[in-house]
C-alpha cells in the first residue's frame, strides 16, 4: 500500500515539472522591412533669416534708457536705435575733467620751475668754465636742472594721462547712444528699455534695405548629401512656399552634429516675417542610403538603446537600430535591419530573446487578429 502511494505521488510531482517546463508560445503580428522609396520627402524645422543681418551692441555697459525703434522700423545711418543711462559717465567725465585741469596746473608750475633751473645751470655752466664759481655750486646746479626736469616729466605724463581720460569718458558718453551703421530694417528686438546690458551684448538686428528673406534649416550628415538638388518647400499655416538652396554649410555644428543649410526664397515671401518658425519639406535622393522602414510601434527601448525583434524560424531575436527620422503613415525611418526580414508590430513587451513565437496572420475585413 504505502510502494502504491509513493508511485502516485512521484507521478504528481513528474507531471507538475511536466507543466512547469512546458514553453509559452507567444503569438505576434509582424511586418516586412520596406525599403526606401527612391525619392523620399523630409521635413526639418525651419526658421525665417535675413540675407545681410547686422547683430548691434553697446560699446559700454548699463541699463537701457530708451528704445527709439520698434521691429520692422525703418532707420538711416547714424540714426539712434537706443540710449542707455549716461549719468555715470557724465560724473566719470566731470572727475577726468577736474584731474586734468589739477594736472594742467602741477605740470605748467613744474615746467616753469624746470625752465629757471635751466637758465640758472646755463649761468653757473658758464661761470664754471671761466673757474668764477668752485665745482661744487656747477656740481648744485646739475643736479637742480635734473631734478627739476624729472619733475616737469613727470608732472607731464599725469597731465597727458589725464587728457586721455577725458578723451576716453567723451567716447565712453558717446557710446551710451546706439546708432545704425547703415540704412536698414530693425528685424529683431533683443533687448528692452530697462535692460542691464554689458559692453557687446547683443540690443537688436538691423537688416540692410535690400536683404532678402531667407529660410535656414539644420541637417544631420546623413541626409545633407541627398539635399543637393536644393528644391524644396517652406510651410507655414497650411501655406507653402517655394526654396532654392543657398549655401550647405561646411562645417558641422558641435553640439548639433549637424549642417545649417540656407535656403532662398523662389517667390514672394514679403508677409513673413524674420524669425517666423515653420517646417521645410525635402525632395532626398535615397541611391547612396542603407535605410528602412519600419511601423513605429516596433521599436522599444532596453538598456537605453533603441531595439526591435525580428522574426525568423518560429523564434524572435533583438537587434539595435538608430532611428532616423519620422515617414508617413505611422512609420519610421531606421538603420540596423535588413529589407526583406520581419520584425514584430505587436506584443513588443511581452517577449524575450530566442522565445518560440507564433506569427499571426495580419488583419483583414474578415480576420480581425488579436490585441496583444
Amino acid at each position: 500500500m504505502k510502494l502504491k502511494i509513493m508511485i502516485f505521488i512521484l507521478g504528481v510531482a513528474l507531471l507538475g515539472c511536466e507543466k512547469e517546463v512546458k514553453e509559452v508560445i507567444r503569438p505576434v503580428q509582424t511586418e516586412v522591412v520596406s525599403s526606401l522609396p527612391q525619392k523620399l520627402y523630409l521635413e526639418y524645422p525651419a526658421i525665417v533669416i535675413s540675407e545681410n543681418e547686422t547683430l548691434l551692441s553697446f560699446r559700454v555697459a548699463g541699463a537701457i534708457e530708451k528704445m527709439e525703434v520698434e521691429i520692422g522700423s525703418f532707420v538711416k545711418k547714424g540714426d539712434v536705435i537706443a540710449r542707455m543711462d549716461k549719468r555715470d559717465y557724465e560724473v566719470q567725465l566731470k572727475a577726468f575733467e577736474n584731474k586734468s585741469k589739477v594736472a594742467k596746473g602741477a605740470y605748467e608750475s613744474a615746467k616753469a620751475v624746470a625752465e629757471n633751473a635751466r637758465k640758472q645751470y646755463q649761468r653757473v655752466e658758464t661761470l664754471y668754465k671761466e673757474k668764477a664759481i668752485p665745482k661744487k655750486s656747477y656740481d648744485e646746479a646739475l643736479a637742480g636742472v635734473k631734478s627739476a626736469s624729472a619733475g616737469e616729466l613727470a608732472m607731464l605724463s599725469q597731465y597727458q594721462e589725464a587728457l586721455q581720460g577725458v578723451e576716453n569718458c567723451k567716447n565712453q558718453l558717446k557710446d551710451t547712444e546706439l546708432k545704425a551703421p547703415y540704412d536698414g530694417y530693425i528685424s529683431k528686438k533683443i533687448m528692452g528699455e530697462g535692460s542691464v546690458v554689458g559692453a557687446g551684448i547683443p540690443v537688436v538686428a538691423i537688416s540692410s534695405e535690400s536683404s532678402k528673406q531667407q529660410v535656414r534649416i539644420n541637417v544631420s550628415e546623413r541626409d545633407i548629401k541627398g539635399i543637393e538638388s536644393g528644391v524644396g518647400e517652406f510651410i507655414i499655416d497650411n501655406k507653402h512656399y517655394k526654396l532654392q538652396v543657398a549655401e550647405i554649410g561646411k562645417v558641422m555644428s558641435v553640439g548639433k552634429m549637424t549642417y545649417p543649410v540656407t535656403f532662398n526664397f523662389i517667390e514672394n515671401s514679403s508677409d513673413i516675417l524674420v524669425d517666423t518658425m515653420g517646417m521645410v519639406k525635402l525632395e532626398s535622393d535615397t541611391q547612396e542610403r542603407d535605410e528602412v522602414t519600419i511601423p513605429v510601434e516596433a521599436i522599444f527601448e532596453r538598456d537605453g538603446k533603441s531595439r526591435v525583434w525580428v522574426y525568423s524560424d518560429g523564434k524572435v531575436v533583438s537587434k539595435e537600430v538608430e532611428m532616423v527620422a519620422p515617414y508617413d503613415n505611422g512609420k519610421i525611418i531606421i538603420s540596423g535591419v535588413e529589407v526583406g526580414e520581419k520584425v514584430v508590430t505587436r506584443g513588443v513587451h511581452e517577449l524575450s530573446e530566442e522565445q518560440k513565437v507564433k506569427e499571426l496572420q495580419p488583419f483583414t475585413e474578415t480576420n480581425v487578429g488579436k490585441v496583444l
